[in-house]
C-alpha cells in the first residue's frame, strides 16, 4: 500500500475516532438497534461506496490527484471530523439513531443545533466530498451525489415522524437550517 492511499485510510480512521471519542467522553456506551431502519442505507450505502470508489478508482488509474487535490480532500476531511465530533459532543449522552426502537427522542437546540437541524448527515456529506476529491474520483463523485439524495430523503422522513411527535420542532425548523446555515 503506497503511503496515497494509507493516508487515505488514517483519515478516515481519524473521522471515525471523532466518533467514539465523543460518545466515550459523554460515558455513552449506548449500542444503537438499527432493525428496521431501512432508511438507514440511503446514506450509509452511497458512504461506504465513496469510501471504497475512491481509492478503487486511484488503484485502476495508478495516477495521483494531484497536491491541490489531496490538500483540499485533507480540508474536507477535517472539516467532517470537526462538525461530527462537535455535533457528537452537543448531543453527549443522549445520542442515539433516529428509528431506534425503544431511544427516547428529544429535539436537542443547544451548540450547533442551535443553526444546523442535521449536522451529523452534514458531516457524512462533506465526508463523502472528501472521498471524492482526495482522489479526483468521478465514481466516488457520482456516490457522493447519490448521498446528498439520500440524505436529503431520510432527513425529510425524519422531520416528517418528529413534526407529528413534537409541536415544538415546527418552529425549531423555522428558526434553524437542515444542513447548511443560510443555504438549505
Amino acid at each position: 500500500m503506497d503511503w496515497y492511499v494509507a493516508s487515505f485510510f488514517f483519515l478516515i480512521f481519524t473521522y471515525r475516532l471523532s466518533q467514539f471519542y465523543a460518545i466515550i467522553k459523554a460515558k455513552n456506551l449506548y449500542k444503537p438497534n438499527h432493525q428496521g431502519d431501512y432508511g438507514i442505507a440511503l446514506v450509509w450505502g452511497p458512504l461506504t461506496l465513496a469510501v471504497i470508489l475512491a481509492p478503487y478508482d486511484y488503484l485502476l488509474r495508478q495516477e495521483s490527484a494531484g497536491v491541490g487535490w489531496i490538500v483540499l480532500g485533507s480540508s474536507f476531511f477535517i472539516i467532517a471530523t470537526v462538525i461530527r465530533g462537535k455535533s457528537l459532543a452537543d448531543i453527549s449522552k443522549e445520542f442515539f439513531f433516529f428509528h431506534d426502537k425503544g431511544a427516547i427522542i428529544q429535539i436537542h437546540t443547544n451548540g450547533i443545533y442551535h443553526h444546523i437541524r442535521h449536522p451529523l448527515y452534514l458531516s457524512n456529506i462533506i465526508f463523502m466530498l472528501a472521498c471524492a476529491t482526495y482522489f479526483k474520483s468521478m465514481l466516488a463523485f457520482l456516490a457522493f451525489l447519490l448521498g446528498i439524495a439520500g440524505v436529503i430523503v431520510k432527513t425529510n422522513l425524519e422531520e416528517k415522524a418528529l413534526s407529528s411527535i413534537y409541536e415544538d420542532f415546527n418552529d425549531y425548523k423555522l428558526k434553524t437550517a437542515k444542513l447548511l446555515p443560510r443555504i438549505y
